[in-house]
């Protein structure tokens, strides 16, 4: 059957729609962010127009869809439900994007014009993301006292992840919090299985690799699937070629996540019992500026 030509095309308005729920289940801390999240993937993944016939059937909706996620987009799509959900708070994602915001202290907003900005009154100084002055005036007391609460609190409120259902109930030096400091305190975003449960071991009371002999099947390890199952750690895998032996798998590359620096940074500003079993096993004095960092 043929398309119609005035035939309306669905594909970025359920990307959008799943976006929204995936980004208001984050703020509310419900378990289903994970489902839309897939779910917005699966429609991502579609290289070809959705749409509907006359007949109200739906063409190239993708398979393998949640009944959850393949009601909500047949109600989109036939006008029984909006994209955008009841209390959409669109965001950027934290990615620094749009207008500065500037905050004015002892009268007065301070002129700013780059994201980020942080604007002190009394004359409308600001600093811009560079840390460079903007108009005159300049208080250096008030801008101590208002500089670092004022990142804190829009890193805070920024960050999808502040009420994440996971990220609350994640078990404090287990093999998932393990991994997650491995990558956080090595300063890297790339790391080996070998790198990973090395660094991870001191944060960890299971010992991370797998080993037979001793009973332990998987080991801590294993909870590297539940970090790729929400987005938070990635998985290559490489194949080499060598003259004479053929193609050879190479070790596996795990690499940490956009999401999972925001979780990260949501586990240790949420949780104080993170961050300070971060600092205990990184040895106590020094280890209170690492965790934080």
């Amino acid at each position: 059957m043929p398309r119609p030509k005035d035939a309306k095309i669905w594909n970025e308005d359920l990307i959008a729609a799943l976006d929204a729920r995936h980004q208001k289940s984050l703020r509310e801390g419900k378990r289903d962010a994970h489902t839309w999240r897939v779910g917005m993937e699966k429609i991502q993944a579609v290289r070809r127009d959705i749409y509907q016939f006359r007949t109200g059937s739906i063409a190239n909706l993708p398979t393998g869809l949640t009944k959850k996620v393949q009601r909500l987009c047949e109600d989109i799509i036939r006008g029984v439900t909006n994209v955008y959900p009841d209390g959409h708070v669109p965001t950027n994602g934290g990615n620094g994007s749009g207008g500065g915001i500037g905050r004015g202290l002892g009268g007065g907003f301070g002129a700013v014009d780059m994201p980020g900005d942080i604007g002190f009154g009394g004359g409308g100084y600001a600093l811009n993301a560079y840390g460079n002055r903007v108009g005159g005036g300049y208080n250096p007391h008030a801008a101590a006292a208002a500089a670092a609460p004022a990142a804190s609190a829009a890193s805070a409120s920024n960050n999808p992840f502040a009420n994440d259902h996971y990220m609350k109930s994640m078990k404090i030096r287990g093999g998932a919090y393990a991994i997650l400091m491995a990558f956080h305190h090595s300063q890297t975003d790339v790391l080996r299985k070998a790198q990973i449960c090395r660094e991870g071991q001191r944060f960890c009371d299971d010992q991370m690799d797998s080993n037979y002999h001793a009973g332990r099947m998987y080991g801590a390890w294993k909870a590297i699937d539940t970090l790729k199952s929400h987005h938070l750690v990635t998985e290559q895998g490489f194949a080499t070629h060598t003259p004479g032996r053929g193609f050879r798998d190479s070790p596996h590359e795990y690499t940490l996540t956009r999401d999972g620096k925001m979780f990260i940074e949501a586990l240790l500003a949420s949780r104080p019992e993170a961050a300070a079993a971060a600092r205990q096993a990184l040895g106590g004095g020094g280890g209170a500026a690492a965790a934080a960092a």
